[in-house]
């Protein structure tokens, strides 16, 4: 894979000359598997890709933008500004920009260190829904796949690296 990186300025340049105005100055980098020559490099830049990341990172993925990581940054928030918590931080739009930074931040740092720790020790903390049984067996299901993880055999652990990932961003949150 060949990364080619091309300086463009704001006045144009001979090749082995140094730009007038670095300023200006601005640097467009790209990879590519077969550049054949600089002629093919040289061009627009291709377009940031839209695909969704692929496995460990697709699961912290949509943890970070699902509607739950939303609601639970900024429904604490407008519970921490009704009740001034805390109090040293304004009542107003930019304290409620505070305490929605910080519940954000909090729930950034609970879900990395949580699947960085469950990459470490090849756990599952993806939630399986069981479609089949009786709506206790399902309830069941679901409270357990809250509080457990899964080996790679499919055997059911507790999560200690979601509990790991609250505490420390719950340590994290009361330290800022």
């Amino acid at each position: 894979m060949v990364s080619v990186m091309i300086l463009s300025a704001g006045s144009p340049t001979v090749v082995g000359q140094q730009a007038e105005d670095l300023k200006s100055a601005s640097i467009t980098t790209f990879e590519s598997s077969a550049v054949p020559s600089m002629a093919n490099a040289v061009g627009p830049a291709p377009r940031p890709s839209t695909e969704r990341p692929r496995g460990r990172w697709s699961a912290l993925w949509d943890e970070l933008t699902s509607p739950a990581f939303l609601l639970g940054s900024l429904g604490p928030a407008i519970g921490d500004q009704l009740n001034s918590d805390p109090a040293s931080w304004r009542g107003d739009a930019l304290g409620y920009g505070f305490r929605l930074g910080s519940h954000a931040s909090r729930l950034l740092l609970e879900g990395g260190a949580a699947h960085g720790l469950a990459a470490a020790t090849s756990l599952d903390l993806r939630f399986r829904a069981k479609g089949h049984g009786s709506v206790a067996s399902r309830i069941r299901h679901a409270a357990l796949e809250a509080v457990t993880a899964r080996m790679p055999g499919g055997t059911r652990i507790p999560n200690a690296p979601r509990m790991a990932g609250t505490y420390g961003a719950v340590l994290a949150q009361q330290r800022w």
